[in-house]
């Protein structure tokens, strides 16, 4: 939080209003989901069932947020955030990165994928990590495709072409660049030290 309050406090002026009233709403969906995470599943060392853990997982792995400040830092804020496209690339965004944590973290954490996998599915910890790899994979080839399909709907129109478009596309480039870089950061990071050499490199 303190974190965040500090990249507000220095690029306030560069964020367009609509913007801005996006962002606190998407701030306080976080806030609510990583605090019911924390309070109903992390301190009580509790494992959800895969249903519980979609519910929250989405919204609490902070990668919507990640997603609005590509755009201020690389000035691409899209007209588009509410487009079915773009949500479906947001989607994929989120669940490339939250799936890509889950499969670094250490066996003893409980609010993963696979965890939830293992309980729900009744599989053994191996065979829930290859399914959450699966799903990694999936997802992000249903990321490519949304991005390609929002680049080439600006590429086959060069005559109408407009800022608002451009930035879109940017904004899809962006996510794209953020998502592999993640993964560059969630290998090396001491955050998933524990995991050792569980963590997914790029794909």
């Amino acid at each position: 939080m303190h974190a965040l309050a500090g990249l507000v406090q220095q690029t306030r002026e560069i964020m367009p209003d609509h913007w801005w009233h996006r962002y606190r709403e998407q701030l306080a969906a976080w806030i609510r989901a990583a605090a019911e995470k924390l309070l109903t599943y992390v301190q009580p060392g509790r494992t959800p069932t895969l249903r519980q853990y979609l519910a929250i997982r989405p919204a609490d792995g902070g990668m919507l947020l990640a997603a609005m400040w590509c755009e201020i830092a690389e000035q691409c804020v899209t007209p588009d955030w509410n487009t079915p496209l773009v949500q479906g690339l947001l989607h994929s965004f989120s669940a490339c990165g939250y799936l890509a944590n889950d499969l670094a973290a250490g066996p003893d954490e409980t609010f993963t994928a696979v965890a939830a996998l293992v309980r729900t599915a009744d599989l053994s910890p191996r065979d829930a990590r290859q399914r959450a790899q699966s799903l990694l994979s999936a997802e992000e080839q249903r990321f490519w495709w949304a991005h390609t399909a929002l680049r080439d709907s600006d590429e086959s129109r060069p005559h109408h072409r407009t800022g608002l478009l451009r930035a879109t596309t940017r904004f899809a480039l962006h996510l794209d660049r953020f998502r592999l870089a993640l993964h560059e950061w969630t290998g090396a990071s001491s955050r998933y030290a524990s995991a050792g050499d569980q963590s997914p490199g790029p794909t």
